[in-house]
Formats: structure tokens, sequence, C-alpha cells
């Protein structure tokens, strides 16, 4: 028996399962698309607000770790340059200082507190920095530090009295 091959298609005839999209079809597909960028421009603009919000609150906790570094620094009697924009050019007098620092993503007011205690002797520094985000919205970054002023050797006394021998 002879091979089946398919009739050559008439011109200007359409077959049976030769079907074309209607106008109903083509507009629901539109509908789909325009829903799916919309979307995805939402999307965008929350991971860019989300990303601008993570770069402030990092810039932030620098800006609070460099003035707590330069306090301990200061605490430990390190001779380093002071200028008049680090935390350590009030020294270590207790009560509260400021200063406004400008960030590469916002304005900055950076501010620390500043306790001597005496039973046990140390010093509690806790330093804030505290800015307006691009929602306007009030953001802050709290770090706290203690200092001793004896030998670092002994620092466990002061967690735990020192045990006296067993006879």
């Amino acid at each position: 028996m002879p091979p089946v091959v398919p009739a050559a298609p008439v011109p200007g005839r359409r077959l049976p399962t030769d079907r074309g999209m209607s106008l109903l079809e083509i507009l629901v597909t539109l509908l789909i698309l325009a829903g799916s960028l919309l979307a995805l421009a939402k999307f965008d603009s929350l991971v860019t607000q989300a990303y601008s919000e993570a770069e402030q609150r990092s810039e932030a906790t620098l800006l609070a770790q460099q003035c707590v570094e330069e306090l301990r620094a200061f605490a430990r009697n390190l001779s380093f340059p002071v200028t008049a924009t680090m935390c350590g050019a009030a020294g270590l007098a207790s009560g509260t200082h400021a200063t406004e620092v400008a960030g590469a993503s916002a304005a900055y007011a950076r501010s620390w507190t500043v306790t001597n205690q005496l039973n046990p002797a140390r010093t509690v520094m806790t330093v804030t920095v505290s800015w307006t985000d691009h929602s306007s919205a009030a953001q802050s970054v709290a770090l706290t530090s203690i200092t001793y002023p004896n030998n670092p050797l002994h620092s466990a006394e002061w967690i735990a009295p020192p045990l006296s021998p067993t006879p």
C-alpha cells in the first residue's frame, strides 16, 4: 500500500484544524500581561525602598560603632588625634553630648551619654544615631559599651568574686 500523503493546502481555504486567535483571547492576554507588568513595577519600587532603608541603617550603625570605639580609646588613654567632630573630643565627662553628621544617604544626629559608675567602678557609654528616612519616619540605632578602669586581667573579678582558698 502506498504511503498516504496529506493534500496540499489550497490557497484561500482554511483547514478545520487551522484556527486563529479571537479578539477576546488577545484582550485577555494583554490584560494578564499588563497586570504582571504593574505587579513587577510595584515589586521593584519596594525592593528599592528596602535597599535604601538598609543602606541608611548600615551607615547609622557604622557611625555608632565609630563613636563607641573613639570613646573606648579615649577611656583607655590611647593617643590619637582628637578633632571637634569626633566623639572623644568631649572626653568622658558625665553627661550627654551630640553632633550632626552628614552621611552618604541621610543626615544623622549622633548623641552619646557617658555615665561614670562607682560600684563597680566602670564607665557606661551609650551612643544613639537618629535620622529621618525617605518616608519621613524617625529611625534610630543605639549601642552601649562598658569600660572598666582596671587591668583587663582582673575584669573577671567584676563578674564573680574571687574564690577563697579551700583548707
